[in-house]
């Protein structure tokens, strides 16, 4: 909120597009590498350190968001996706360290809808912020929040999960591609894992990032000023839905339950190809969002409770990068691709294409109950000290 209201007045829209872009592409490119560092050195260290460049970045952005070189205002951004690649695959990988297996549904789940309500409260308070022209502000409140969690992770001090990060500098270079190779062998080793990463790809290319860039743009063009507010509003109460939905379930076959979450997302695609009421769009939403997140939870516990503890940071970094990595070519493409096909056969080939990229995977060995039957689950949770 606060960079849009600095930075598009003053150097232009194009310009804003440009630092959003260089975060996602550093984002992109470092979360690899962050989820060898999780797997090497304590989880919460590294999480520490993507802190800390946080810190650093949105410091930038307070320094040189108006006034200074434009080098200076992308190197900040790049900073931030830095910081944000290093974080993610340490954030997933440490929850199995602190919590037993019997938990981490309800973990995920509480982790899922608090990060939800505090998106939510944090979108409302910078625009208020910005709106009384406290930009300034709303930078060191975000800066705060950055120091709050590197204090939080320094007292927790979760130890290592293997011994490679004692390793001299050239060895720990030498065997870097060796590590990625094994995370990658992690993935290749479980059908069910490597159809669902490329179900997450195919999906935020054609599914969720042309909803992402245009759901904004129907709600402006068919529903009176607000409507994009209200769907916005909407979502956030399915995703918090789903949330406490997901800790209390227990489904025989969480693979076909998550997979039904999903679902519903085919008809948001629906509500983007025909004009509807604005009360249907919104109470498809709500349904749709509260799928999305009971996929989630069900999937990221199934990663946490099926892939070894050692390799689990390079694996959420694969899952990261096979979801998300393609979001922002997506958000670019979709106006283009929407002007040329139209939104109707744009929305009917995201909700085809979300069916078939969803139910066709239940065919896969491992899907139907996101596990594999041959393979032994990750290790037991590691002591805290």
């Amino acid at each position: 909120m606060a960079l849009a209201s600095q930075v598009i007045p003053e150097r232009g829209a194009a310009a804003y597009g440009l630092v959003l872009a260089v975060n996602a592409g550093a984002m992109s490119l470092t979360m690899l590498f962050g989820g060898v560092a999780a797997d090497r050195y304590s989880r919460t260290r590294v999480m520490l350190t993507g802190d800390m460049a946080c810190i650093a970045g949105v410091g930038g952005y307070l320094a040189f968001g108006v006034h200074g070189p434009m080098g200076l205002l992308l190197g900040s951004a790049a900073l931030i996706g830095l910081g944000t690649g290093i974080y993610e695959p340490a954030h997933r990988a440490a929850l199995p360290q602190l919590v037993p297996e019997h938990l981490r549904q309800q973990a995920n789940a509480v982790d899922s809808g608090t990060k939800r309500l505090a998106g939510a409260a944090g979108a409302a308070l910078g625009g208020l912020l910005v709106a009384v022209g406290s930009v300034p502000i709303a930078y060191c409140i975000d800066i705060l929040t950055f120091v709050v969690s590197a204090l939080a992770l320094a007292w927790i001090a979760l130890p290592p999960v293997s011994n490679r990060g004692s390793e001299d500098a050239g060895d720990a270079q030498e065997n870097l591609w060796q590590e990625i190779r094994g995370g990658l062998r992690e993935v290749a080793t479980r059908p069910w894992v490597a159809v669902i990463m490329a179900q997450g790809t195919v999906q935020m290319f054609l599914v969720y990032g042309p909803l992402f860039a245009l759901v904004p743009v129907v709600a402006e063009e068919r529903y009176a000023a607000g409507a994009f507010g209200i769907l916005s509003a909407c979502q956030f109460l399915g995703a918090m839905l789903g949330s406490i939905v997901a800790g209390r379930i227990k489904p025989r076959s969480p693979g076909v339950a998550a997979m039904h979450g999903l679902a519903p997302s085919a008809a948001v695609s629906l509500c983007l190809a025909f004009t509807v009421p604005l009360w249907a769009f919104a109470a498809v939403s709500v349904v749709a969002w509260a799928g999305i997140s009971v996929f989630m939870v069900l999937w990221y516990t199934a990663l946490q409770n099926g892939v070894p503890e050692d390799s689990q940071g390079r694996v959420f970094s694969l899952e990261a990068i096979a979801s998300f990595g393609l979001q922002p070519f997506a958000l670019a493409l979709a106006p283009a691709l929407a002007l040329t096909i139209g939104f109707e056969a744009l929305g009917i080939i995201g909700a085809v294409v979300l069916v078939l990229t969803t139910y066709g995977l239940l065919v896969v060995p491992g899907v139907r109950n996101l596990a594999s039957t041959d393979m032994p689950a990750a290790s037991h949770p590691a002591t805290v000290r």
